[in-house]
C-alpha cells in the first residue's frame, strides 16, 4: 500500500480514522494503530473551550507518540477564537490540525459551528485565512456536499479553501438535511477532486476495507476515512493493508477487548475506563450470536471482575454469526 503526503507529512497508507465524538480518545485510537491505522484524528475539541483553557477540552489534546501521524480537530464559529486555538493545539505538536466543517449535530450547527459555518462563505474565508496564519504544519477541512440539496456548495468551498492554504480536504458525500441517512452519494467526491489539485480524502458509506478501495477506484480520491465502520470493526485498517475484508475469530475479538479495557484503565481509571468500555463491548460484539443479552447482561455492571467473567464465558464458545 502506498502512502500519501499532506503538505509535508508523509501518511503510511491511505485509510484514515475520522474525528468521532466520545469515541475517538486515545485508548480507542491506540487500538486503531495497532491495526495499522495511517493517520488518526481525535474527537473534535471546542475552540472556545480550549481558549477558555477548559481542563477538560485541554486534555483531549494529548497524545502518546506512537499515535502518529495524529490530527486534532476544532470546531467553533469565530475566526479569532480558533486561530488561537490552533496555536493551542499546535502547542501539543500533533501532525495535522483540521477545521470541522461537516458536523450536522444540532447542538453544534445551532451555535454557528460545524456544517452551519460552511454556509457562510465570507465569515469561512475569514476563519480560513485567519487560521492559516497561525497553522505552520498541515491545515486541513472536512466538509458535506452541501446544506441541503439545493445547497451543494461543497466545489465551491473546496477551491476557496485550497487558495487560501489549506493543505487537503476531507468530503462527506451527505449533505447537512441528510444526517447520516439515505446513501453517501460518492460523485460528490469525484466532483471535488476534479476540482483541486491538493489531496482528496473520501468518507461516506465505507463499512469495509473493500468499500475503500472502491470509493478510491471510482471517485479517484486519494485516501479514504472511516468512522463509524472503525468503531465496529477497527480491524478494518489491517484488512485494507492486507487488501482483503477478514472476519476475526471471537477470541480475537475477546483479546482485542481486554486490550481496549487494559488502555481504559490506564488512562481513565477503573471506575472511568468500565463506563467508556461499555459502548466499546457493545460496538465490537454486534452481529456475534446472542450479543444481545451479552450486553443486556453488561450495560448496569460495575466491577471488572465480574465483568471479565461474563465475557470469558461468552466467547469461550461463541460463534461467528450475525443475529444479536
Amino acid at each position: 500500500m502506498t502512502p500519501f503526503t499532506i503538505k509535508n507529512l508523509i501518511i503510511p497508507h491511505r485509510l484514515v480514522l475520522a474525528p468521532l465524538c466520545s469515541i475517538t480518545n486515545k485508548p480507542f485510537r491506540l487500538i486503531c494503530k495497532s491495526f495499522g491505522a495511517g493517520l488518526v484524528f481525535n474527537q473534535m475539541v471546542s475552540a472556545k473551550a480550549l481558549v477558555m483553557r477548559d481542563q477538560k477540552s485541554l486534555g483531549m489534546l494529548d497524545f502518546d507518540e506512537v499515535e502518529r501521524p495524529i490530527g486534532m480537530q476544532l470546531f467553533g464559529n469565530s475566526a479569532e477564537t480558533l486561530a488561537q486555538a490552533a496555536e493551542i493545539v499546535q502547542a501539543t505538536g500533533c501532525d495535522v490540525i483540521d477545521l470541522n466543517l461537516g458536523c450536522p449535530a444540532r447542538k453544534i450547527i445551532n451555535d454557528g459551528g460545524g456544517s452551519k459555518l460552511a454556509t457562510d462563505q465570507a465569515k469561512l474565508k475569514h476563519v480560513l485565512t485567519a487560521m492559516r496564519k497561525k497553522i505552520v504544519g498541515p491545515f486541513t477541512i472536512k466538509l458535506r456536499a452541501g446544506w441541503n440539496d439545493k445547497d451543494l456548495s461543497a466545489v465551491t468551498i473546496a477551491k476557496m479553501a485550497q487558495d487560501l492554504g489549506v493543505d487537503a480536504i476531507t468530503i462527506h458525500g451527505r449533505t447537512t438535511a441528510q444526517g447520516y441517512r439515505s446513501v453517501s452519494r460518492w460523485e460528490f467526491i469525484t466532483e471535488i477532486k476534479q476540482a483541486v489539485q491538493i489531496p482528496v480524502i473520501g468518507n461516506g458509506d465505507v463499512k469495509t476495507a473493500s468499500d475503500a478501495y472502491a470509493m478510491m477506484q471510482e471517485t479517484g480520491c486519494d485516501a479514504v476515512m472511516t468512522g463509524r465502520a472503525a468503531f465496529h470493526a477497527p480491524w478494518i485498517f489491517r484488512d485494507f493493508i492486507d487488501g482483503n475484508d477478514q472476519v476475526p475469530s471471537p477470541q480475537q475479538i475477546e483479546g482485542m477487548i481486554f486490550t481496549h479495557y487494559d488502555l481504559a484503565k490506564k488512562y481513565y481509571g477503573d471506575a472511568q475506563g468500565i463506563k467508556l468500555m461499555r459502548k466499546f463491548i457493545c460496538s465490537y460484539t454486534k452481529g456475534l450470536r446472542d450479543g444481545a443479552k451479552l450486553r443486556n447482561d453488561l450495560v448496569r455492571l460495575t466491577d471488572w471482575a465480574i465483568i471479565e467473567k461474563i465475557i470469558r464465558g461468552f466467547f469461550g464458545g461463541a460463534p461467528m454469526a450475525h443475529s444479536g
